[in-house]
C-alpha cells in the first residue's frame, strides 16, 4: 500500500477529527484548554519565529515530544546535543513541554497540526536537519514530508503498549509504509522492539537500548520547593509527596495520609495533580477531607489555619519536590492507566510507592520491589502502614537510590546509534 492515497483521505478528513476533538475536550474536565486555541493557531499550523543559532552551520535537530513528561524523558539527549554543538529545535503537542524546553534556553514551538500545510509550512520555515521522534508519536503527515525532504527519522524511547499494538495491526499495511520511513527505533525494551518488527519494521533498524526517563538526575538544587516549604513553615517535618495522580486514586492518597498521621503527626503532604488544570477539583477534595492545605500559587499568602499540604498546581517543580521527599506515591497505579514514571522518585533516593497497575512500568517496579526501594500499596491503609516503615528505616533512601542506578544506561546507548545514522546522513 502507498501513503498517497491514505494521506489525501487523512488531509481531507482532517479539519472534521479536528472539530470532533475539540468538542470532546469542551465536555471533558480540560476544558480550560480551549481558551488558548486563537494564540496558538500561528504556532499549530507551522508559522513559527525562529532566531537563527549562532553556532548552526547546518539546521537544527528536530526534537519532537508530545508533552512534558516526554520532554523531560529527552533531557540527557538534548544535554548530550548541546555539548557536542549541536543546533536543536524543540516541538511538544502541548504548552507545558514547550515551556519547558524554553525555560532550558530551546528554541520551541507547538507542534504543527498533522496535516500538508502546516507540517510544510513548519519545514520551510524550521530547515531542519533531521527529525528525531521521543515515544510513540506516529504521525503520517509529518513523517511522509519529512522522508520526502530527505531528513533521517528516527524514533528514540520507542514504546509501544499492547493495547496500542492492537489497534495499529489494525492498519498493518499503513504502519509498514509509515515505518519504512524510519532510519532507526531506539525501544526500551525487547517487547516492544519485537512489536514494531511485527508491525513492519525492519529489524536492521531495531535496538533495545533501555529507558532514557531512567537517566534522570535529581534537581542539584531544589531552590523553589526549599522555599516553598520554608514559606510553609515545615522545616525539618517529613514530607510525603504524590505525584502524577488522577481523580480516581486522590481519595485513597488523600486517607492514607490522614491515617498515618496517627503515628506520624508531623508529616506533611505535598500532592501535584497529573494534569495542572485539575487544580481546582483537587482543592475541593482537600476541603472535603478537611485537610487545610495552601496552593503553590499561593505558597506567601498568611491562613488563619497552618497548612498541613501543598497542592502543586505549577508545572515542572514536582522533581524538586521529590528531592526532600521522606516518601513518594506515583500516579497511574492504583487505576488502570499503567504508571507514570516511578523511578524519578527514587533517582532523588526516595523510597516509592506505587499501585498493582504498573503494566507500563513494570522494569522499575521490579527493580524497586528487589532492592526494597519501592512498596506496592492497594490503598489508604497500605500507604498509611508503608509510610511509617519508611520514616522507621533510613537506609531505604540508598535502596531507591540502587534501583535507579541499575537501570541507566538508555541515553549513551541512544547517543551511539544516532551519531552512526546522522553521520551516515550528512
Amino acid at each position: 500500500m502507498d501513503l498517497m492515497f491514505p494521506l489525501i483521505l487523512w488531509n481531507l478528513l482532517f479539519p472534521f477529527g479536528a472539530i470532533l476533538f475539540g468538542m470532546r475536550v469542551l465536555f471533558s474536565r480540560r476544558r480550560g484548554l480551549l481558551r488558548s486555541i486563537a494564540s496558538e493557531l500561528p504556532e499549530r499550523l507551522g508559522l513559527i519565529r525562529l532566531e537563527k543559532q549562532a553556532s548552526a552551520a547546518s539546521g537544527p535537530l528536530w526534537i519532537h515530544a508530545a508533552s512534558l513528561g516526554e520532554v523531560n524523558a529527552a533531557l540527557p539527549l538534548i544535554e548530550g546535543f548541546r555539548a557536542a554543538g549541536r543546533p536543536l529545535i524543540l516541538t511538544s503537542t502541548n504548552r507545558a513541554g514547550v515551556e519547558r524546553a524554553r525555560s532550558l534556553g530551546l528554541p520551541a514551538a507547538l507542534a504543527p497540526l498533522d496535516c500538508y500545510v502546516a507540517v510544510k509550512a513548519f519545514l520551510a520555515r524550521a530547515r531542519p536537519a533531521a527529525l528525531i521522534l521521543v515515544e510513540t508519536e506516529f504521525w503520517p503527515q509529518t513523517i511522509a514530508l519529512a522522508s520526502a525532504k530527505g531528513l533521517p527519522i528516527v524514533v528514540v524511547n520507542a514504546s509501544i503498549s499492547q493495547r496500542s499494538f492492537a489497534r495499529y495491526g489494525l492498519i498493518r499495511p499503513l504502519m509498514k509504509r509509515l515505518l519504512s520511513r524510519l532510519q532507526m527505533i531506539a525501544a526500551q525494551t525487547p517487547e516492544d522492539a519485537e512489536r514494531f518488527k511485527a508491525l513492519g519494521a525492519r529489524e536492521t533498524i531495531v535496538a533495545v537500548v533501555g529507558n532514557l526517563k531512567y537517566d534522570l538526575k535529581p534537581v542539584p538544587k531544589p531552590r523553589e520547593a526549599a522555599e516553598a516549604i520554608k514559606a510553609l513553615g515545615w522545616k525539618n517535618a517529613p514530607i510525603f509527596v504524590a505525584g502524577s495522580t488522577h481523580p480516581e486514586e486522590e481519595d485513597a492518597v488523600l486517607e492514607g495520609y490522614l491515617k498515618s498521621l496517627e503515628r506520624l503527626p508531623e508529616l506533611r503532604l505535598v500532592i501535584a495533580p497529573r494534569h495542572v488544570e485539575r487544580a481546582g477539583s483537587l482543592a475541593a477534595s482537600l476541603r472535603g477531607h478537611a485537610i487545610p492545605f495552601r496552593s503553590y500559587s499561593g505558597v506567601h499568602q498568611r491562613l488563619p489555619v497552618a497548612p498541613r499540604a501543598l497542592l502543586l498546581d505549577a508545572r515542572g517543580l514536582l522533581p524538586q519536590f521529590y528531592g526532600l521527599a521522606l516518601a513518594s506515591f506515583v500516579g497511574g497505579t492504583l487505576n488502570e492507566l499503567g504508571g507514570h514514571n516511578i523511578l524519578e522518585p527514587a533517582a532523588s533516593g526516595s523510597p516509592v510507592l506505587f499501585g498493582p497497575h504498573v503494566f507500563n512500568v513494570r522494569a522499575p517496579a521490579q527493580a524497586l520491589h528487589d532492592a526494597q526501594g519501592g512498596f506496592e500499596v492497594r490503598g489508604a491503609a497500605e500507604i498509611a502502614e508503608r509510610l511509617f516503615h519508611v520514616f522507621r528505616h533510613p537506609e531505604l533512601r540508598e535502596r531507591a537510590l540502587e534501583a535507579a542506578r541499575s537501570l541507566s544506561g538508555a541515553t549513551r546507548r541512544t547517543m551511539q546509534l544516532l551519531a552512526g545514522v546522522l553521520r551516515e546522513s550528512s
